[in-house]
């Protein structure tokens, strides 16, 4: 029996829907994720736009006033915005004539199909990750040192940054694993006891939640980048005034017959811009790898 592009199409956009349920829990900014509402989105999927601003404002003081008397002292509320622009991404495979008749049963191919999506899925959530955990090196604040591990009294001076700063809650914390491991082996430290806790279920452990820590929640993840040129690793504490990101189009997946290949080549792509909306809105945490 011949399975044509239009049976793959089928069996590819099928899996798709459980692939993007399967892997939002390993990822944390994809929309539907554990972190996605720590940054600012416009969504202009449904819009014939492909840019959103975003504005931040100065900040105005408040004074004592008397009653009867003219008040002659005003402060502009003056708005800078940032442009964000999304781009085309996406990932291709090709699936040949003679690979997929090798696959005999409708279950097997239905399994392959899946097999497909759930990558094109991850590749592309990864993709996203990466490109919002890369903005953290350029935050205006950056606490620890390069070559120097990551210790309980950096977060702090962390912490006490984010809270000058008045950055609005709430608070995540982004750590690379090498980074949490710095932390749980130091010594006696609350990250100690936090590692410890019998409190925190499977679906939070699956999600990268390692607890709430100062005042701020906690993820480790090991798409955190490096930093200055691969020799550290660059994690750091945001608001959900730190960052911003744009959606024109959501992930979609098409098939084509190349009938000089004898192929099928499959195609996911989606359109999405990121960028820093305030860098005073977050903290860097830049230590050794």
């Amino acid at each position: 029996m011949a399975t044509t592009t239009t049976t793959l199409a089928e069996f590819i956009n099928a899996a798709m829907l459980k692939a993007v349920d399967d892997d939002i829990a390993n990822h944390l900014f994809f929309p539907g994720a554990p972190l996605a509402g720590m940054i600012k989105m416009a969504d202009l999927t449904g819009e014939n736009a492909v840019a959103a601003k975003f504005s931040k404002y100065n900040a105005l003081t408040s004074s004592q006033m008397t009653e009867g008397t003219d008040y002659t002292s005003f402060q502009d509320l003056d708005p800078s915005a940032t442009t964000i622009t999304s781009a085309e991404h996406g990932t291709q495979s090709e699936v040949t004539t003679r690979a997929w008749n090798a696959i005999q049963s409708p279950n097997a191919r239905a399994s392959y199909a899946q097999d497909i999506a759930r990558n094109h899925m991850a590749a592309i959530m990864t993709e996203y990750d990466v490109a919002i955990l890369t903005l953290l090196q350029s935050l205006d604040t950056t606490k620890g040192s390069t070559g120097s591990d990551l210790t309980n009294a950096i977060v702090l001076t962390a912490v006490d940054a984010a809270a000058k700063a008045n950055m609005p809650q709430p608070w995540v914390g982004l750590l690379h694993p090498e980074q949490y491991s710095n932390l749980i082996t130091e010594g006696s430290s609350a990250w100690v006891n936090a590692a410890a806790s019998a409190q925190v279920g499977a679906e939070v452990w699956r999600n990268y939640f390692v607890g709430q820590v100062y005042g701020v929640r906690w993820y480790v993840n090991t798409n955190v980048p490096t930093a200055n040129a691969g020799a550290d690793r660059g994690g750091g504490i945001i608001s959900p005034a730190c960052f911003g990101a744009v959606w024109s189009l959501m992930p979609k997946t098409s098939t084509e017959f190349d009938q000089s290949k004898r192929a099928d080549e499959v195609q996911t792509i989606c359109e999405w811009g990121v960028a820093e909306i305030d860098g005073t809105m977050g903290i860097a945490l830049t230590t050794d790898a």
